[in-house]
Formats: C-alpha cells, sequence, structure tokens
C-alpha cells in the first residue's frame, strides 16, 4: 500500500525552512498528522479502484469532514483509498460515486493515543446502481 505524503511533507518543510532541531514535538511525537480513518473504495466483485469520483463525508458526533484523497496504486496511479481527520469517537462514513449504489458505515470506533489518533482503516465494496 502506498503511504501518503501529502501531511508529511508540510511539517518537514516547515522545520526544514524553520530551522527546527527535531520532527519531534514537545511530547517526542513526530509532528505529522495522522487521519482518523482511511476508507479504500473497491468496486465489489471486481476491486477495481473507485476512489477517483467518490464523494463522502465521516461524522462522529457533531463534528464532520469531507473525505479527501489519500492513497494511489503504484502501478496504475489510481486514486484507490479517501482520509478524513478529526477527533478520537465513533464515526459514520456516507459516501456516493455515481452508477454505484450509496455506502454507508456506522460505528467505526477511533481511539487516540498520546500522540493522536490511530488511524482506522475501513473497505468500502461499493454495488452498481440498478439500471431501468
Amino acid at each position: 500500500m502506498t503511504r501518503p505524503l501529502a501531511k508529511r511533507w508540510p511539517a518537514f518543510g516547515f522545520c526544514l525552512l524553520a530551522g527546527c532541531s527535531s520532527l519531534l514535538d514537545a511530547r517526542g511525537c513526530p509532528a505529522l498528522l495522522h487521519p482518523a480513518l482511511t476508507i479504500e473504495i473497491r468496486e465489489l466483485g471486481s476491486g477495481r479502484p473507485l476512489a477517483d469520483s467518490a464523494r463522502g463525508v465521516a461524522r462522529a458526533g457533531t463534528f464532520a469532514d469531507s473525505l479527501q484523497p489519500y492513497a494511489y496504486e503504484a502501478a496504475s496511479g489510481k486514486l484507490y483509498a479517501l482520509q478524513a481527520y478529526g477527533p478520537a469517537g465513533t464515526y459514520r462514513v456516507d459516501l456516493q460515486r455515481p452508477g454505484f449504489q450509496p455506502w454507508a458505515q456506522d460505528n467505526i470506533s477511533v481511539t487516540s493515543n498520546r500522540c493522536g489518533d490511530n488511524t482506522v482503516a475501513v473497505r468500502a465494496d461499493l454495488v452498481p446502481a440498478a439500471t431501468p
């Protein structure tokens, strides 16, 4: 699986420019943000990646974050996973993609440790919409 760099490079670049003595914060944690959730989005059966035109939101209580690009397949370069940031809590994820039935999952528990969220990986297998 490809690891995202988008959230890592800003902290690294800032430290290079600002002259940070360490990439660790005061708690001894990496100065990186970790998503609360990653959602791998595939077509049920074929496994074809479908994140490219999927849209959705992750909610925990009154908090909500829209799903953003997370990871691309190395061989094809196709987007296959989206991510959401937020606090520890119990999440519901809703997503839609044209040509497929809506997908949702409740009761996704995200915990945290002294350095931030423990990212939870979820897989969404989308079912093609029925054609009239």
